[in-house]
């Protein structure tokens, strides 16, 4: 029995809190996988490249979290279970922005093992 004040969905039959819950458990998900494997992926070329630093992560793991907001932002929002009028593409300054802000945090490990091996 729905309680009072819920809103059903009448295309799939689900209340609104119940799509949000499901939404906020497909975004979990599927961040966990994006960073994840990214992050893996990126160690493993750079670890390629030159010697991998523990602290190179953070610079790392932060540029994958906005690539993934990037990404959810312009088109895996409009695929999930919860539909709002309020879900809006990012602009198009904006992803260029947060995607060069996310190569300059890809390419900060190697300057510093640049700068590291300039300095001596």
């Amino acid at each position: 029995m729905l309680k009072s004040g819920s809103v059903v969905n009448h295309r799939c039959g689900m209340t609104k809190p119940l799509q949000v819950v499901l939404e906020l458990a497909r975004i979990l998900v599927m961040l966990v996988i994006f960073v994840t494997l990214l992050g893996w992926l990126g160690r493993n070329l750079y670890s390629s490249l030159f010697s991998w630093e523990e602290s190179f992560n953070m610079y790392l793991t932060a540029g994958n979290f906005l690539l993934f907001f990037v990404a959810y932002r312009t088109k895996l929002q409009f695929g999930g279970w919860y539909k709002s009028q309020m879900n809006r593409r990012l602009s198009r300054p904006a992803i260029y922005i947060l995607l060069s802000i996310t190569a300059v945090l890809y390419l900060i490990p190697p300057a510093i093992v640049i700068y590291r091996n300039l300095t001596g």
